[in-house]
């Protein structure tokens, strides 16, 4: 089958949506798909590691040339499309977007969506009057092209039917690879200057306060004697600063490591290292930093939020961690044995098996085929 991915308009630099567009596409060129990937803006010069993912697999990528309008398409890339754009199906990704909604309009071809959890509640309520009226006018009109949806759960695929959205929703996970081998996961340890048997938390994610929840997962760390938390991700609109002045007023501020961000094999040192990955999200569509964390066997404290996306607790692979009580949590792991840690990391290990990207594509095929065979049906 012929497949065409267009990534995000301005996608940030570090969204995990890159990460999942790149570990699927690669799957489905392992199964013998002709797979291109467009860019709607200039791919991320700190994501070397995904491209060079794409080029050895045989995946081509282009750059739709942009317009200094974002409502507008510049006359290249109407040409480009005309010209080049040839594929059964073309899937594009999130949601809210003018160039999105100007390709949906160009494009002959089959389409389908993955909103990456864009159409949840939380997300609806920033912004809520511009996407109010964007709904209405850009969005719904959008969608009536839109041969099928996919859900990465069951609850977006509630959230995208309630946005509006009136054909076949797809309910198919994010998917992750094997770490890589020989991974030195004392790296990390040795430039913070951890003893191997100090406790160490590890988050991974762009400094978004309010999305993430950060400064959360700061006080309850700092109020856990014996635990030190990493904070592996790039800045987010200034929040670092903000971060760090709280960092600056806690009793235990020492304990906290903003270290920035970090990819490749040298991000996968930091899961090897980690006793535990925290992740405290007010939404999520499904993250892929929890699924990587997971696949090296890393129990998670996670915000009942992130557990609605991926069964951690239910799976014995961590624990859900609500508002305020990640310090006692912290202190009742502190003293687990170690017979109670070795069984959670197994389950970790297990939970991501689930998830692998082969098994995962395998489903995307299947609704692409069905998406083909319908399109035209606008409704």
């Amino acid at each position: 089958m012929r497949i065409v991915h267009v990534v995000p308009y301005k996608l940030d630099p570090f969204s995990g949506v890159y990460t999942a567009i790149v570990g699927l596409v690669t799957a489905l060129a392992r199964a013998g798909n002709q797979v291109e990937v467009w860019n709607l803006s200039p791919w991320p010069a700190n994501r070397t590691e995904l491209v060079a993912a794409l080029d050895d697999a045989g995946i081509v990528h282009r750059e739709i040339p942009e317009s200094p309008n974002t409502w507008s398409l510049a006359p290249a890339a109407r040409q480009m499309l005309d010209d080049e754009l040839e594929g059964d199906v073309v899937h594009l990704h999130s949601a809210f977007s003018p160039q999105n909604n100007l390709l949906a309009r160009r494009i002959a071809r089959p389409i389908v969506l993955s909103p990456h959890g864009v159409y949840s509640a939380a997300s609806l309520a920033q912004s809520a009057v511009k996407k109010r009226v964007f709904r209405r006018l850009v969005e719904l009109p959008m969608l009536r092209r839109v041969a099928a949806a996919f859900a990465l759960t069951p609850a977006e695929a509630g959230e995208i039917e309630a946005f509006g959205f009136e054909g076949p929703t797809h309910v198919i996970p994010n998917g992750v690879a094997d770490p890589p081998f020989g991974l030195d996961s004392s790296a990390l340890r040795a430039q913070l200057g951890l003893e191997p048997s100090e406790r160490l938390a590890l988050f991974v994610g762009r400094i978004d306060l309010y999305h993430k929840r950060i400064d959360e997962a700061v006080r309850q760390v700092a109020a856990s004697p014996g635990w030190h938390l990493a904070v592996v991700g790039p800045d987010y609109r200034a929040d670092r600063l903000r971060l760090e002045e709280i960092k600056r007023g806690l009793a235990g501020g020492d304990r906290i490591h903003l270290v920035g961000p970090r990819r490749g094999r040298e991000l996968h040192e930091a899961y090897a290292g980690a006793d535990l990955f925290v992740l405290l999200s007010r939404f999520e569509g499904m993250p892929m930093v929890l699924l990587e964390a997971l696949s090296h066997g890393l129990p998670a404290a996670v915000s009942p939020e992130v557990e609605a996306t991926l069964p951690v607790t239910a799976s014995g692979a961590g624990w859900v961690a609500p508002e305020g009580a990640l310090s006692s949590q912290l202190e009742a792991l502190s003293t687990m044995p170690s017979g109670d840690w070795e069984s959670a990391r197994a389950a970790a290990l297990r939970l991501a098996g689930a998830y692998r990207w082969d098994a995962i594509a395998s489903a995307y095929l299947d609704a692409y085929q069905a998406a083909s065979a319908t399109a035209g049906q606008v409704r």
